[in-house]
C-alpha cells in the first residue's frame, strides 16, 4: 500500500462519518483558540503590570536602606553600616551600573515672594542622568554643578504666597511659579517671607541657588523631590548645623539610604540578594512587585 493509497483510505473514513469530523475540527480549533487567548491575555497582563510600575518609579532602580545607621549582621558574620565605604564594596557587584548614597535636609525654598517647604535630595549628577527622568523642562544636574535645583514636578506646584495664604493648596495641579530661576533662595528658616521671618531660635543664612530642571513626572516618587549635588548638601548641612550652634562630627558620615541603578533588568534580583546577604542592608525594587503581579499573570 503506497502513500496515496493511505491518504485516500483516511480521506474516506472521514467523509463518511462527516458530522463527527466536522465536530472533532470544531472542538480542536476551539481548543486552540482557548489556548492563544489565554495565552495572549498572560503576556497582556505582564506588559501592562510593568507599564502600570514604570508610572510609579524606574525598574532599572534599587533602593538600599538601613534607617537608624547600624548595620545589621550579615551571613559571613560581619557588620556593615552604610557609608562611602560599603557603598563603594556595592559598587563593585557585578551588574551595578551606577550607584548614588542619599542625603537630605528638610528646607524653605523661596523664588521671588512664593515659597514652599520640602525635603531637598543630595544625589550624585551621573546617577540622576543615568536614571534619565523624563523632562519637563530644563536639565538634569552636570557634575560641576554646586547649588543647582532639579525640581520634581508636584513640588513646583507647591510655591505660594506666604502674605496672603497659610500654605499651599493641594488642590493645585498647575506649577504656580516657574522654577527654572537664577532667584532661588534656600534657607532652613520657615518663617521666610512672612512678619515672622528671623525670629526664630536660630539665624539662618539665605543660600543662593538656581532651578535648572523641573521633572516631567506626576505620579512617581520623583514627582515630590528636589536634588541638588550631595557634596553641595553637605555643605548646606555643615552651614546650617553651625547656625544653631552644633559641633561638626568627626565620624564617617553614615546614610539611611543609597540608590542603585541596574542596566541589566534580569540581574536585578540577584544584586538584592547579595547585598542582603553579604552586608546585612535591606533592599527594595519595584521588579519585587512586579514577580508577584506575574505570578498572577503565569497562573491565568
Amino acid at each position: 500500500m503506497t502513500n496515496r493509497d493511505i491518504i485516500g483510505l483516511c480521506l474516506g473514513n472521514l467523509l463518511r462519518r462527516k458530522t463527527r469530523t466536522i465536530l472533532a475540527v470544531v472542538g480542536v480549533i476551539v481548543g486552540v483558540c482557548a489556548i492563544v487567548v489565554m495565552v495572549s491575555i498572560g503576556f497582556a497582563l505582564s506588559d501592562n503590570f510593568s507599564a502600570m510600575l514604570e508610572g510609579y518609579g524606574n525598574l532599572h532602580s534599587i533602593q538600599v536602606y538601613n534607617w537608624g545607621g547600624g548595620g545589621a549582621s550579615s551571613n559571613r558574620g560581619k557588620s556593615y553600616k552604610l557609608d562611602d565605604s560599603t557603598i563603594s564594596r556595592i559598587e563593585r557587584i557585578d551588574g551595578v551600573t551606577s550607584m548614588t548614597p542619599i542625603d537630605s535636609e528638610y528646607m524653605t525654598i523661596g523664588i521671588g515672594h512664593m515659597k514652599t517647604q520640602t525635603e531637598i535630595y543630595g544625589v550624585r549628577p551621573e546617577y540622576l542622568q543615568k536614571l534619565n527622568p523624563q523632562l519637563e523642562s530644563g536639565r538634569l544636574l552636570n557634575a560641576n554643578d554646586k547649588y543647582a535645583l532639579v525640581f520634581g514636578y508636584n513640588v513646583a506646584c507647591w510655591f505660594y504666597n506666604p502674605r496672603i495664604q497659610q500654605g499651599y493648596d493641594w488642590s493645585n495641579t498647575e506649577p504656580t511659579v516657574n522654577v527654572i530661576s537664577r532667584d532661588v533662595i534656600l534657607t532652613g528658616d520657615y518663617n521666610w517671607g512672612t512678619n515672622q521671618e528671623g525670629t526664630g531660635d536660630y539665624k539662618y543664612e539665605t543660600i543662593e541657588a538656581e532651578g535648572v530642571g523641573l521633572l516631567a513626572g506626576e505620579n512617581d516618587e520623583s514627582a515630590y523631590r528636589v536634588y541638588i549635588n550631595i557634596d553641595t548638601l553637605q555643605d548646606i548641612k555643615a552651614s546650617l548645623a553651625k547656625s544653631r550652634g552644633e559641633q561638626p562630627s568627626s565620624a564617617q558620615k553614615t546614610y539611611n539610604q543609597a540608590l542603585i541603578y541596574v542596566a541589566d533588568l534580569d540581574k536585578v534580583s540577584d544584586i538584592c540578594s547579595t547585598i542582603k546577604e553579604d552586608y546585612g542592608v535591606q533592599t527594595y525594587s519595584l521588579n519585587d512587585v512586579l514577580a508577584e503581579m506575574q505570578k498572577t499573570a503565569n497562573t491565568i
